[in-house]
């Protein structure tokens, strides 16, 4: 009896096809296995995910598996199931997202070569061959080149075409080839051999209010849970929550935000409880990440810890899953394919029918809803003593820092400590202007205004890294100076070495801190005391391993605000209660703000310490306009590379909308903020619903058909 395998094809393709499954390839043909299988000249790696008996109805021959290059299924049926829902949920292509979470070794394809016959020779020599047949025929010669490569060294027009002609009439050879399935081996990995340390971190009352999760981990079933609370209290519930797992020979999923914070987490579970972690993230090279996988694979990783891509770790046996500071907004992939690690855990922990625990100091505003509503929030501590918080108001000045702010840090520096000063943006100034006619310099490509780099003394685009130098004059009249607006830390960096001769001020940005070895250079200095002033953005916010310092500033974070996203407040918020963790909580600290606005809500509740406060005002914001968790928002961006494909485009999807979309209230289209970056043209479209079924019902419909590049994103 005929088998027939169903087989997701991923990229380029992200389709699914059936091939027939030969009779000595049928025992092992089972579903989650990766197949070879041809595809016109090609051969493609493909991922079996169903098998049937009954023969397809199709109008052509099914061609046959050629090869099964796994002994046993490479992923299991639950992963498939969780994928599968990932990609409904997220509108993302199911192959495309599959694809993105395994090893780049892992799928591989054929690669084609192109050789001339005899005859290929004697008729490039005729005055039979075209212009375009003889010069590919006559660069052949007697050697056999790619077809990627023929196509990039010459430049051919229509190069698929003359290969395919030229083949029919003899005078060419197409091979394919295929590489050899590399099995990389390596031992399991060895329990810690370091000597464990008792851990004391929880009174009873703590393990008292988590004793619903651990009755869950036993009891099996989603169950969402967000606990409210400090990092260190967190962190010890953590590890009993993962004991408890253990306990059930069930392993455990561990989210976090940071790729830095993946050794100590490693060391201290290997400390506390006598665990393996592997680490799964995208630093890790390509050998690491391959090893890795096939260890969770195997079942030989009880722990699992990474970042929003360890979401996608093919962890079997799974019990519970943990999404610490899920208010960071690392968690949100942007790039297609498009996914909320946080949302993308709940889906998990749905389709595996175990709990998921999210934990955060200050949660997200969709998080707390949708745990209010369907699980528990437990909350505990407030993390101590909270640090004095001052505003400084900025607005009548003209200096870069503020008077109070410059006194405060004189009188840090004089009693010895270190200071943090964290900045919105990099650079010397937010863009330059022309002081006699306005001119603006900006991007090429992407149309928003250059960034003045003062250190190289060039204009820096921030999203497709142009650069261009700095010019002395007004480049469109010619007669004016340009001048900077907008501190960034390059301006606050010398302003600060220009105010405290002899202090060490460093800079700690992409451009100073593009790789782990140097942002580990920085910390290990400002730790030794080399550095008494070190100046970030957002890229210091992230490290985990900083010593705590009794005096930190922000510089103007209402910039956040200025970004059209109905999130902007939310983050603003959260961002300025997360920076707190810098703050010694053992000394009398100063947190303060300098700002043009010092009256907005978002600083003055966080001035306050009004959390309670701050979160029922953006939740009656979000219901007041259907904004999710009120709602369901969706984005849909189309890009091209001109204005006339984005259009046409535009005008399709827009007559869509208005056919099918009774019941959802549509926005756009409109071109975005920064609506053209690295030379493609971007219009959105905004979709919003009481209910995302709605959305569900009509969105894959209006996007069929549509060629130009999409992205959909999620909202809630």
């Amino acid at each position: 009896m005929t088998v027939y395998a169903e087989i997701l094809l991923p990229l380029p393709l992200n389709r699914t096809f059936y091939y027939t499954v030969p009779p000595d390839l049928a025992p092992a043909a089972v579903v989650g296995a990766r197949a070879l299988v041809p595809f016109h000249r090609r051969r493609l790696t493909g991922i079996i995910i169903g098998l049937k008996d009954e023969e397809p109805t199709f109008d052509f021959d099914l061609k046959g598996i050629e090869r099964i290059l796994d002994e046993k299924p490479f992923f299991s049926v639950s992963y498939l199931a969780f994928t599968k829902a990932a990609s409904r949920y997220y509108f993302s292509a199911w192959g495309e997202l599959l694809l993105s979470a395994l090893p780049a070794s892992f799928i591989f394809e054929s690669r084609t070569r192109v050789r001339r016959t005899e005859r290929g020779a004697e008729y490039a020599a005729s005055d039979s061959a075209g212009p375009r047949e003889k010069d590919l025929l006559l660069f052949l010669g007697e050697k056999t080149y790619s077809s990627t490569y023929l196509k990039r060294t010459l430049k051919i027009s229509g190069l698929v075409s003359i290969i395919n002609r030229l083949e029919k009439k003899g005078c060419l050879e197409v091979l394919t080839e295929v590489g050899k399935v590399k099995r990389r081996r390596t031992a399991a990995p060895s329990p810690s051999s370091l000597q464990m340390e008792m851990d004391y971190s929880l009174d009873e009352g703590l393990l008292q209010s988590i004793r619903p999760i651990v009755d869950s981990l036993s009891a099996g079933g989603f169950q969402p849970y967000l606990l409210r609370g400090p990092a260190a209290e967190r962190e010890g519930i953590y590890r009993v929550l993962i004991q408890e797992a253990r306990r059930r020979n069930k392993n455990v999923l561990f989210l976090s935000p940071e790729i830095a914070a993946t050794e100590p987490w490693r060391e201290a579970l290997e400390k506390k409880i006598g665990l393996t972690v592997v680490p799964f993230h995208s630093r890790m090279t390509e050998k690491e990440r391959e090893l890795s996988w096939r260890s969770i694979r195997r079942g030989e990783a009880p722990v699992v810890f990474g970042p929003r891509s360890a979401l996608f770790a093919p962890l079997d046996n799974l019990g519970l899953i943990v999404v610490d500071e899920e208010a960071d907004e690392s968690y949100m992939q942007w790039e297609n394919p498009v996914f909320d690690a946080r949302r993308g855990a709940w889906i998990r922990g749905q389709v595996e029918r175990i709990p998921v625990v999210y934990g955060a100091h200050v949660p997200t505003v969709e998080t707390l809803a949708l745990v209010e509503e369907e699980g528990r929030v437990i909350s505990f501590g407030s993390g101590g003593v909270r640090p004095s918080v001052q505003v400084v108001s900025s607005r009548s000045r003209k200096e870069i820092l503020a008077r109070p702010l410059i006194t405060a840090v004189r009188r840090f520096l004089e009693q010895g400590e270190h200071i943090l000063i964290f900045v919105g943006k990099r650079g010397f100034a937010s863009y330059l202007i022309c002081s006699a006619c306005g001119f603006v310099p900006r991007c090429p490509k992407c149309r928003i205004s250059l960034t003045y780099h003062k250190g190289i003394r060039r204009l820096v685009c921030h999203y497709c890294n142009i650069q261009q130098p700095q010019p002395d004059r007004c480049p469109s009249c010619g007669k004016g100076d340009l001048r900077g607006r907008g501190a960034g830390t390059e301006v606050v960096e010398e302003e600060l070495k220009r105010l405290f001769p002899g202090r060490t001020v460093e800079r700690f940005d992409s451009d100073t801190a593009g790789t782990s070895g140097k942002q580990k250079t920085l910390i290990r200095h400002f730790e030794r005391g080399k550095i008494d002033i070190l100046v970030g953005t957002r890229l210091l916010a992230h490290q985990v391993n900083l010593a705590p310092v009794t005096f930190l500033a922000v510089l103007n974070p209402e910039v956040m605000l200025t970004l059209p996203d109905f999130q902007a407040g939310q983050r603003a918020f959260l961002y300025l209660s997360r920076l707190i963790r810098f703050l010694d909580g053992e000394k009398k600290s100063l947190y303060m703000i300098q700002s043009d606005f010092p009256e907005l809500p978002v600083i003055d509740r966080f001035a306050a310490g009004d959390t309670e406060t701050y979160l029922a005002g953006e939740r009656e914001f979000r219901e007041l306009m259907g904004y999710p968790p009120s709602g369901q928002m969706i984005e849909l961006l189309l890009s091209g590379d001109t204005p006339r494909s984005v259009s046409a485009a535009s005008r399709l999807v827009l007559s869509r909308l208005k056919a099918e979309t009774e019941g959802v209230e549509v926005l756009g289209p409109s071109f975005v903020s920064r609506a053209r970056i690295a030379g493609l043209h971007k219009v959105q479209f905004v979709l919003k619903a009481p209910d995302r079924q709605e959305i569900d019902t009509v969105l894959p419909g209006i996007l069929e058909g549509i060629s130009i590049r999409k992205k959909v994103i999620v909202h809630g």
